[in-house]
């Protein structure tokens, strides 16, 4: 916006223009990082953090197996056709087993993280929750219903 259309605008709104300071002093700014919980040690961040370690060395090996597996199936494969003996081609099917394992396995770790972090975070909910049961019916009298709740309570 250009100076003539900022100064036709603070007419029609009956602005007055902004003096700014001619000290040439200036403040030092600090900039303020606001903490991370997740950046304070604690023994549960630290479990965590050794968990999610683990969890990657165990994928890069799983992953390493797999890839590892396959380029030595298609050589095997090669060398099979090559032989054309059993034995050559149960070899094949053991290395078909193991890449197929180890890609199991991989899935495997995935789920198994997937359900840590879900019973992380259901545990971090607040506990006092109130089941209600709609539907539900009670025949007895009155003695019975008060005898089966000081029950539930103790």
């Amino acid at each position: 916006m250009n100076d003539s259309t900022k100064d036709t605008l603070n007419t029609i709104f009956d602005v007055e223009p902004i003096v700014e300071s001619t000290t040439t002093e200036i403040a030092p700014m600090v900039e303020i990082l606001p903490v991370k919980a997740s950046s304070i040690p604690t023994e549960e961040n630290d479990a965590e953090k050794l968990a999610h370690e683990d969890f990657e060395f165990s994928r890069g090996a799983l992953k390493s197996v797999a890839t590892e597996s396959q380029n030595t199936l298609h050589r095997a494969v090669d060398v099979a056709n090559q032989t054309d003996t059993p034995r050559s081609f149960e070899a094949v099917g053991d290395l078909v087993r193991a890449t197929l394992e180890a890609h199991r396995e991989l899935q495997s770790l995935h789920k198994t993280a997937a359900e840590v972090r879900l019973a992380t975070k259901t545990a971090q909910t607040p506990t006092s929750q109130v089941n209600i049961q709609q539907g539900v019916v009670f025949q007895g009298s009155s003695e019975e219903l008060l005898r089966l709740i000081s029950k539930d309570r103790q």
